[in-house]
């Protein structure tokens, strides 16, 4: 899954997430947060993370 706002990765069963705005000094907006909520859902549904 490819996001504008934020970094992904998943390593030794870790998931990381970077926020990625550093025009805006990764200040959140809504993009962000449907971003950031997603992926907190899929690390939730992966057994591996």
């Amino acid at each position: 899954m490819a996001f504008n706002s934020i970094l992904v990765d998943v390593a030794n069963g870790i998931g990381t997430i970077t926020l990625n705005r550093p025009k805006t000094l990764n200040a959140f907006h809504d993009e962000m947060i449907h971003e950031t909520t997603a992926v907190f859902k899929q690390f939730g549904r992966d057994d591996n993370v």
